[in-house]
C-alpha cells in the first residue's frame, strides 16, 4: 500500500448542526469517487435532508491501482464515514461504460460490449447498472479490489456507475420536456454530454479536455454532427464549472441559450448547502434516485 501523506486535500466540509453520530442508521451515504477526489453527501431519511457535505481532491490525477489506497486514507482521516449508515450507495467514476438497450443486454457478454470502445485491463471487472426510465443497462468496469475494499468499510452499500444517477436525474427533470436540450456536466479534464428530448435520451458521450478550446470544440462537434443550431439549442450547464470560468465564457461566445442546472428537488437541504451554486454536487445528489 502507497504512503498518501498529504496528496489529500479537503476543499470543502459542511456538516448541518442536526447531525448526530447517535441517529446514523437513520442516513443514507451518498459517496461519488474518482481519479481525481472524492465527495460525499449524508441524507437524514427520516426528515429526507440533506445535512452533510464533504469534497476531498486528490494532488493529482491518480492510476486506478491506487484508489483503494486514497479511499482508505480519506476514510481514516474522517471520522463521519466509521459510522454505521442505514444505506451507502456509491458511484465510481470512469469512462469505460457503454449502454445496451435491455431487450439486447445478456450479462454473460458484459467484456464484450464494453471490447467495442474500451481496453479493458486484467485488473478490472465488469458490472453493471440498471438505468430506470430508460429501458437500458450501463456496461461498466471497475478495479477488481475496489468492491472488496468498499464492503470492507460498508454494510449495504450499492455501486453505480457515475453516468447512472447523471442519466437518471437528468430524465426525471426533464420528464415533461417537448423540445430537445443539451446537457453538458463538467468535471477537471473530462465532460459528458447528453442530448435529451423528454424521456428519450438521443445521445450519451464523454470528452476529454485539456484547454478551453478543446472543450468548445467538442460541443460544437456535438451540435455540428446531430445538426443542432448553436443560435437556438438550450445548453444546460451542471457540475463543477464556475460561471467565472474560462469554459464558461468561451462557451457564451458560441451558444446563445446558456444556464446552469439545478439540484434534484427530491429531498431537501441544510441551509450551507442550499447557499452553494445549484447545478454543483448535481451528479453526487442524484445517487438519491438510483436503487
Amino acid at each position: 500500500m502507497q504512503a498518501i501523506g498529504n496528496k489529500v486535500h479537503t476543499s470543502l466540509k459542511i456538516l448541518d448542526k442536526s447531525f448526530s453520530k447517535a441517529d446514523s442508521e437513520n442516513y443514507n451515504l451518498l459517496i461519488q469517487l474518482g481519479l481525481n477526489g472524492l465527495s460525499y453527501a449524508i441524507l437524514d431519511k427520516k426528515r429526507n435532508k440533506f445535512i452533510a457535505l464533504y469534497k476531498y481532491d486528490f494532488q493529482e490525477l491518480i492510476e486506478p491501482n491506487l484508489i483503494n489506497d486514497y479511499l482508505k486514507d480519506v476514510i481514516d482521516q474522517d471520522p463521519n464515514l466509521k459510522n454505521k449508515f442505514r444505506r451507502v450507495k456509491c458511484s465510481y467514476v470512469t469512462s469505460k461504460n457503454t449502454l445496451v438497450p435491455a431487450p439486447l443486454f445478456d450479462e454473460s457478454k458484459l467484456s464484450s460490449y464494453l471490447k467495442f470502445n474500451h481496453h479493458i485491463d486484467k485488473e478490472e471487472t465488469a458490472r453493471h447498472d440498471i438505468i430506470q426510465g430508460l429501458d437500458s443497462m450501463n456496461v461498466y468496469t471497475i478495479h477488481r479490489d475496489f468492491g472488496n475494499m468498499l464492503n470492507k468499510y460498508f454494510q449495504n452499500f450499492q455501486l453505480f456507475h457515475y453516468s447512472t444517477p447523471l442519466i437518471e436525474g437528468v430524465l426525471s427533470q426533464n420528464k415533461n420536456l417537448t423540445t430537445k436540450k443539451l446537457i453538458v456536466n463538467v468535471h477537471p479534464n473530462q465532460f459528458e454530454v447528453l442530448l435529451i428530448e423528454g424521456k428519450k435520451l438521443h445521445l450519451y458521450n464523454t470528452f476529454q479536455y485539456y484547454s478551453k478550446e478543446d472543450f468548445i470544440y467538442y460541443v460544437l462537434f456535438v451540435c455540428d454532427e446531430l445538426e443542432l443550431n448553436p443560435e437556438t439549442i438550450d445548453l444546460e450547464i451542471v457540475g463543477s464549472l464556475e460561471k467565472t470560468s474560462e469554459l464558461y465564457k468561451i462557451a457564451t461566445k458560441y451558444v446563445r441559450n446558456i444556464g446552469f442546472g439545478n439540484r434534484i428537488d427530491s429531498a431537501e437541504y441544510c441551509f450551507e448547502i442550499n447557499d452553494l451554486p445549484a447545478h454543483q454536487n448535481y451528479n453526487l445528489f442524484n445517487l438519491n434516485l438510483c436503487e
